[in-house]
């Protein structure tokens, strides 16, 4: 189990590294400031986080799907992932919000409240 396990996470990360790169390339935007970011200061992000279990999608799909991966700076992440109060002020949030929806209506009824400013 354990080296399908790490097989499995280095399948993932092969595909995040080339998407990265891709985004690099093609779309150097932070999906939460909606500010150009660069190569060496971006960071890879996941719109649903990377330990939730999707009953929709499997570990890898979840995890490197185009609509739920984007670039991002060190300090939005963290704001988006940690204080979600400040994190609705972001420029990027109803895009992220809306493609949340999308890809699991589940996981957006979590935390939809925590990210909207109705309340």
């Amino acid at each position: 189990m354990n080296s399908f396990r790490s097989s499995e996470q280095a399948r993932i990360d092969r595909k995040n590294t080339d998407r990265k790169r891709w985004l690099i390339a093609h779309e150097p935007l932070c999906i939460f400031c909606l500010k150009p970011v660069s190569g060496g200061e971006a960071e890879l992000c996941h719109k649903i986080r990377r330990s939730y279990a999707s009953s929709y999608y499997t570990r890898e799909v979840i995890q490197t799907m185009p609509l739920n991966t984007g670039l991002g700076h060190h300090d939005c992440h963290v704001m988006f992932d940690d204080n979600p109060n400040q994190a609705r002020y972001m420029p990027g949030i109803g895009k992220i919000l809306a493609d949340i929806e999308r890809i699991d209506i589940d996981y957006y009824n979590v935390i939809y409240e925590r990210y909207t400013l109705i309340q």
